[in-house]
């Protein structure tokens, strides 16, 4: 394919715009996998005499450029209104020599993306890029009233902001870095270098940059420190002399009074040998405006192994987390700035900690998946856009795609009479459910699901009951969640109030039930969807898939998730037989059915069933609600935390109780400290408390409640065992346990017993023990909490084996399921 890339101020990658830097590689990228790849470009010819120089040396490696020598340069305003005057022009006229497939502009406003799709006049498909921030005019996103084919967004404000205005238009694309090129850098251990420690700030002495507020904390930390090392790397000139000259004296001045240890580097920078130099990275910033959403100083830093301590500003928070990737202070205040710097000068272990969990978070930028991400969208604009004009130059007839590209896409390209897409190259889909937003299923399951379908260019819809529908304004009956729509539909067989679920009689549910089944079915009818997924086989959401499988033929897949008649809570006979006559008829009536366990499939199969429309899909993790990577777990001088998070229902099959009393065995048979803590609620957990205190425990046992599902990862973090103790009930076989695998992403030790999938999910990872045995589970306690190096070890297997159940690759395995049923329905 032929694609023209528009850029204002692109600059050769030795001089000093580290984003442009970042544009650069992403285009020899894109040229490596095979795209025509034209670039123009308006550079400040007074920034290096040599630059054409350059030019030539990148169109030979393949990066086409068509520089605009830009004479305005040193006046910035001058330069970009006259550089967007004469840019139309030249697409057009570049347009009529080449015949571009696409036009894709880089800029930093919502504003010019209107520009942007004006250019749809010449033939091509348009895209645009939201790259930089930008905090005046030109950054309100309601400015943009003119959409291009698609418009990428590298900051989650932007297309929060801009999906609720054409969803099926915009998208989220963050910017990368070459990790390899800096995770080559060792990173720093703990201490017994001998050196001093190094502080870096990387970057134009600028006040938006932070350089003041760097300054006064240096100030602050030199009589504590006065062994610490300050590293100033900047360019000689940022296009303005006078203001770096007087910078450049400031910062000399202050470091003569004050006897600080300054050492400014000027010039051509080797940003990886000085990253690797440097303990600790300064990144101050004031302001948000001109940078990239995501900073590719902080993610070069970061990926070098690097300790950062930035300021608390919206791009930075999307990357770093307070605590974990590195430590963040206000903006402008420099006490707090200088307070973060010395907790790391002090504590070398943090330091290293840090430095470790920065480099995997690093990693998940890199630009390699970036650049086969922008590929998947450029064919997905292709395929959907249509051409408006004939383009006059003779189009040259396309390669075939090479083998890899399957992968890429998630799967095989689609033979003839494929499903039709929607406009942004993906299947609408909707989910059509009886649960709530609350519930275990939604949060662990069919959020994460929806999101990663997403991800890959699905339009997914989910179609679901409020318990507080009637009291509920219109505005708030439809949400977004990362880019999935979702619509409350009506109430559900529950009210909530401030003392708890309040659960409503038969008659009150058949009367409100009617009412959600219409709307549900008008809402999925009216969004024309591609498919339909029943998550859980529940009345409502049972009745609307049969009832819009009649008027239309699209396909209905059912996601069976629990052995319903023992994990849910009936309140009626009435309700009762509803509830098992779906569970039975939903699946036998669906064109597919998924499932996550041994036990359901073997019900399935039992119920008529077919093998061929019967999928295993196991429980996942999400990695936006519980993180990449996990600190290493040091137990040096503190009791063992042992976790339990859950129900609190003893029915389900939650049995706390026999954690409690296999605690007090070990209590009695080992000298080591311990501590329980019991995270989650329930009918039972009164009775669980007496129990406690009973058996002499309850100065052990910490009872945390129910948490915040995106808090979880910090619990995990804390503690050093999980358990999870069940017992032989129809409710556990039939349950794939998404504690156990949000422990084993947490690198945890997991006693629980081989019921159910847990064998199939631990493998050789877990400790087990028999069902409902607390002195075995008491004996197994005692052994990892006296033995912290098997913890380890068994902790270090279970991660491993927990890799591929992330959802997103999950999602890639439903994907290509909903392709083929699609497929197999419209043949």
């Amino acid at each position: 394919m032929k694609v023209l890339a528009v850029i204002d101020g692109f600059l050769p990658p030795f001089v000093e715009r580290t984003g442009l830097r970042v544009l650069a590689a992403l285009f020899r990228r894109l040229v490596a996998r095979g795209c025509d790849l034209h670039v123009l470009t308006t550079i400040p010819a007074h920034v290096d005499p040599n630059w054409r120089t350059w030019v030539d040396d990148q169109w030979h490696a393949g990066l086409r450029l068509h520089p605009r020598p830009e004479p305005f340069g040193s006046l910035p305003r001058l330069a970009f209104l006259g550089a967007r005057f004469r840019l139309a022009p030249e697409v057009a006229r570049l347009q009529r020599a080449h015949g571009f497939d696409l036009i894709h502009e880089y800029s930093s406003s919502p504003w010019l993306a209107n520009r942007t799709a004006l250019y749809r006049c010449t033939g091509a498909a348009t895209l645009h890029s939201l790259i930089t921030c930008n905090e005046t005019w030109l950054g309100d996103p309601r400015g943009c009233r003119l959409f291009p084919d698609l418009l990428l967004c590298a900051s989650r404000r932007d297309y929060e902001a801009l999906r609720r205005r054409r969803p099926e238009r915009v998208a989220y694309l963050p910017l990368g870095i070459e990790v390899a090129a800096f995770s080559s850098a060792e990173p720093r251990r703990c201490a017994g270098t001998g050196k001093p420690p190094v502080i870096l700030y990387l970057g134009p002495l600028e006040e938006r940059k932070g350089i003041g507020t760097l300054l006064r904390a240096a100030v602050l930390l030199q009589r504590p420190y006065p062994a610490a090392r300050f590293v100033i790397a900047t360019h000689a000139c940022n296009g303005r002399g006078y203001a770096y000259a007087a910078a450049r004296r400031k910062l000399l001045a202050t470091a003569d009074a004050t006897g600080m240890q300054l050492d400014l580097r000027e010039g051509y920078l080797d940003v990886p040998r000085l990253l690797a130099e440097a303990d600790i990275l300064a990144y101050p910033l004031t302001s948000l405006h001109g940078t990239l959403h995501q900073p590719a100083t902080l993610l070069e830093a970061m990926a070098a192994g690097t300790a950062v301590v930035a300021t608390a500003l919206p791009a930075i928070q999307e990357i770093v987390t307070e605590g974990v990737d590195g430590l963040l202070a206000p903006p402008n205040d420099a006490a707090a700035l200088a307070a973060r710097l010395a907790t790391l000068l002090e504590h070398p272990s943090l330091r290293w900690m840090l430095a470790g969990n920065a480099a995997r978070r690093a990693a998940q930028f890199d630009l390699e998946p970036c650049a086969a991400t922008l590929l998947r969208h450029y064919e997905a604009i292709l395929q959907s856009a249509p051409r408006r004009l004939a383009r006059p130059a003779p189009r040259q007839p396309r390669e075939p795609l090479p083998a890899a590209w399957s992968d890429l896409q998630g799967g095989p390209a689609a033979p003839p009479g494929s499903p039709r897409l929607s406009r942004g190259g993906g299947l609408r889909l909707v989910f059509l459910t009886d649960i709530t937003p609350t519930t275990g299923s939604w949060i662990g399951r069919y959020e994460p699901l929806a999101r990663e379908l997403v991800k890959l260019g699905h339009q997914v819809t989910i179609l679901a009951p409020h318990p507080s529908y009637g009291t509920l304004p219109p505005a708030e009956r439809v949400s977004w969640r990362d880019g999935v729509i979702i619509r409350s539909v009506g109430s559900c067989f529950y009210r909530q109030t401030a003392r708890g679920r309040r659960y409503r009689s038969t008659a009150t549910i058949l009367r409100l039930a009617a009412g959600t089944l219409c709307r549900m079915v008008a809402q999925a009818w009216s969004s024309r969807y591609d498919a339909l997924l029943v998550a859980k086989p529940l009345p409502l959401a049972s009745c609307a898939a049969l009832l819009l499988r009649l008027l239309r033929r699209r396909p209905v897949v059912v996601d069976c998730d629990d052995f319903e008649p023992a994990t849910n809570n009936p309140q009626g006979a009435v309700q009762r037989r509803a509830l098992q006559l779906s569970e039975a008829l939903a699946p036998r009536l669906a064109h597919h059915v998924t499932t996550h366990s041994a036990f359901l499939a073997r019900r399935l199969l039992a119920r008529g069933v077919r093998l061929p429309r019967l999928t295993y899909l196991p429980n996942g993790i999400d990695a936006r609600r519980l993180g990449e990577g996990w600190p290493p777990r040091l137990d040096l001088g503190r009791p063992v935390r042992i976790l339990y998070c859950g129900d609190l229902n003893l029915e389900s099959g939650h049995h706390v109780d026999l954690l409690l009393q296999a605690a007090a065995q070990a209590r009695q048979q080992t000298a080591f400290p311990f501590q329980i803590d019991i995270v989650g609620d329930g009918r039972d957990e009164h009775v669980l408390r007496r129990l406690a205190a009973r058996l002499g425990i309850d100065s052990l046992v910490a009872w945390h409640g129910r948490i915040d599902p995106f808090a979880v990862r910090e619990t995990l973090a804390r503690a050093q065992i999980a358990v999870d103790p069940v017992s032989l009930t129809p409710g556990n076989l039939g349950r794939c346990p998404l504690k156990v695998l949000e422990a084993m992403h947490a690198g945890l030790p997991v006693i629980t017993s081989a019921v159910g999938e847990r064998r199939r999910l631990l493998q050789d990872a877990g400790v087990y023990v028999p069902a409902g045995d607390a002195p075995a589970l008491g004996e197994a306690l005692r052994l990892l909490i006296e033995a912290p190096g098997l913890r380890h070890e068994v902790g270090r297997r279970a991660a491993a084996l927990a890799l591929p159940y992330r959802w997103s690759t999950l999602a890639r395995r439903f994907e290509h399921l909903l392709q083929g049923v699609i497929r197999k329905e419209r043949s």
